[in-house]
């Protein structure tokens, strides 16, 4: 039986619109599989979502035993930058999380759509933010490709500043508030557009400039990237090659390796459940094009295989000397 929802001050923040609601309700159903206390209620910011669509995803999470509310967005209100970026507007959601919230939420776990919950979201409920407006993970691509000094250079940080990914945010959302940070990051985005390359992640990382809690890494374990014997708490499936999407990819032994069969298997079986309810999308002929490219680009190119050896990566083993905790 999922456990009962929670009426508290802790809310679960989703941003999607239509392509990508199907994938949230599967996220949000994972959190009931691994919860043993109170679930957290949870809040969907809908851009661009269909009515018809909202009703099905509605009734799917209610079925599993979740409070949802839905919050419908004009996605006018990022552009024209969202769309010069190449990004949905959903994207950006969480930047005006505080606008969009009830009142007497103090808590807001953000979590990206294409997740999936391994671990207690319990823990991140009660986590001691130790005075801080947030807690993420660091991004574990950056650490194994080496990257952090470059993305401290560009986006102006100090020499000894993390970088976290946004795939997992606890945020304090009175201090979120208090301290401005959502319309500083929407601002990168008309002022210093230059910087970003991760659009609202490195907009984050340039205003909190490494004032974060370090939470460990199994709470934002990116797919393909992570060792395979690292505990996992939130599997993030960042990335062109996600579980739910491969279509033809999925009978090449590369990319089932780099996936994970057992992921491919889980999104199989949750796909099924959601065309049952008339709410998963068709695969289209232009991503199963889309997708084949990228995967002979990046076989020509050798980039395959570098990804798949970022979990042996020098740079990684030396992070996590420095900050053994992360493995707590």
């Amino acid at each position: 039986m999922p456990a009962k929802p929670d009426t508290g001050a802790t809310v679960v923040l989703y941003s999607t619109d239509e392509a990508f609601l199907p994938i949230t309700c599967i996220s949000a159903r994972s959190m009931t599989e691994h919860c043993s206390g109170p679930l957290p209620p949870v809040t969907i910011l809908l851009h661009d979502v269909g009515e018809a669509s909202a009703e099905r995803a509605a009734g799917f999470l209610k079925q599993a035993g979740i409070t949802a509310r839905f919050v419908v967005v004009d996605p006018s209100w990022c552009e024209p930058w969202a769309s010069a970026r190449g990004q949905s507007a959903a994207k950006f959601g969480p930047l005006r999380m505080d606008e969009w919230m009830e009142d007497g939420v103090r808590r807001v776990i953000v979590v990206d759509s294409d997740t999936r919950f391994l671990g207690d979201v319990g823990e991140l409920v009660k986590l001691d933010l130790q005075g801080s407006v947030l807690a993420a993970v660091d991004d574990i691509a950056m650490v194994a490709d080496g990257k952090l000094p470059q993305f401290r250079g560009k986006l102006g940080l100090p020499a000894d500043a993390g970088y976290f990914n946004s795939g997992l945010m606890v945020v304090d959302l009175t201090r979120w508030t208090q301290d401005n940070v959502g319309p500083a990051a929407t601002a990168v985005f008309t002022e210093r557009p230059e910087i970003l390359t991760f659009n609202d992640q490195c907009a984050l990382n340039a205003v909190l400039a490494g004032h974060y809690r370090r939470l460990p890494f199994r709470w934002n374990c990116l797919n393909g990237s992570t060792p395979s014997d690292w505990p996992v708490s939130l599997a993030h499936y960042a990335g062109h090659f996600k579980p739910w999407s491969l279509g033809p990819l999925r009978q090449f032994a590369d990319i089932a390796a780099f996936v994970g069969r057992h992921n491919i298997d889980y999104y199989d079986a949750a796909m099924s459940e959601l065309r049952s309810v008339q709410l998963a999308p068709r695969r289209k002929l232009r991503d199963t094009l889309y997708y084949l490219s990228i995967y002979a680009k990046w076989r020509i190119t050798g980039k395959l295989q570098e990804v798949r050896n970022r979990p042996q990566s020098e740079h990684l083993k030396a992070h996590m000397s420095r900050h053994f905790q992360l493995m707590g």
